[in-house]
């Protein structure tokens, strides 16, 4: 027993004297990043940034920001230019008007950094025949103890293969101040497993696999109330907008991608794959479809 015990004090005392060693991780160069929508009312939004060593010191660099050129074509031919609308966000120089049997893809380019190209991208079929509902109320799901809204949504099947939607919620006080309030599939139980949605924040991202029927009919709830920052007092919502997009399967797995663990834990396991449709850079460039709503309560 003694001699487990001096062991113990020993291995304790070694622990203790070691140093802090850095691990530097290997690191590419910089490219560019770009996350880009093309949406079908004929604009676009695309952020574009760069890569970071993953390890080390290093000072943001803004000064690429007013180098960036970049283009939109339609079935190989350029038509629109990209430029900046703040710090890190670009739009289309005009609006176009879309095909929906039309490729597009978008170049862009900047100092020290080569030419990055998406992939043709199209767009996903309007949804048929769609309604909304902004009657009623329930009780969570999620919190028993409180009431959320319901948005009935009810639309045709526009396409017999699997289709994916993204579903955004922002809330507002009755002076327009944003609010943070919790959104939810109320067609299934958030804690079953292998559910057909995935919920971060305010917004849902789902699919039409888990509603059979040809006529499609989704329940989202989203909080009577909200807060600043989910701190302080809970302030009731008065005024609420909804953006519902058919987006890509390419599209859906990209947002799913976007959680995820921390940046610790990612430098230390397994790289998970992440999706990605630009040459000579990262990220991706999309189409979707978009219809959008706002109720005053």
């Amino acid at each position: 027993m003694k001699n487990i015990f001096i062991s113990f004090i020993l291995i304790a005392f070694c622990l203790g004297c070691q140093s802090k060693k850095s691990i530097l991780l290997p690191f590419e160069g910089s490219k560019l990043f770009i996350d880009g929508v093309l949406n079908d009312d004929g604009t676009a939004e695309i952020l574009i940034s760069k890569t970071y060593p993953p390890t080390g010191s290093f000072k943001e660099d803004t000064s690429y920001f007013k180098s960036v050129t970049g283009e939109l074509y339609e079935n190989n031919i350029r038509i629109a230019q990209i430029k900046q609308k703040s710090r890190n966000t670009f739009v289309l120089d005009k609006k176009i008007n879309v095909n929906f049997s039309s490729a597009y893809f978008i170049k862009v380019r900047a100092n020290d950094f080569p030419e990055v190209i998406s992939d043709k991208v199209y767009f996903p079929k309007k949804l048929d025949g769609i309604s909304f509902d902004f009657t009623g109320t329930t009780r969570s799901n999620l919190n028993p103890q409180s009431v959320v809204r319901i948005i009935k949504v009810s639309f045709k099947d526009q396409d017999p293969k699997i289709n994916y939607y993204e579903i955004k919620i922002r809330t507002f006080d009755k002076e327009g101040k944003k609010l943070n309030s919790q959104v939810e599939n109320l067609n299934e139980n958030p804690f079953a497993e292998n559910g057909c949605s995935f919920i971060s924040g305010n917004f849902i991202l789902t699919t039409d696999i888990c509603m059979p029927e040809n006529i499609k009919k989704l329940n989202i709830g989203f909080g009577t109330e909200g807060n600043e920052n989910y701190t302080g007092e809970p302030i009731s919502v008065k005024k609420m907008k909804l953006s519902f997009k058919n987006i890509s399967y390419e599209h859906y797995e990209f947002i799913k991608g976007e959680g995820g663990s921390n940046n610790l834990e990612q430098a230390f396991s397994a790289k998970p794959p992440r999706y990605s449709n630009v040459k000579n850079g990262y990220g991706a460039f999309f189409a979707n479809t978009i219809i959008e709503k706002e109720v005053v309560f």
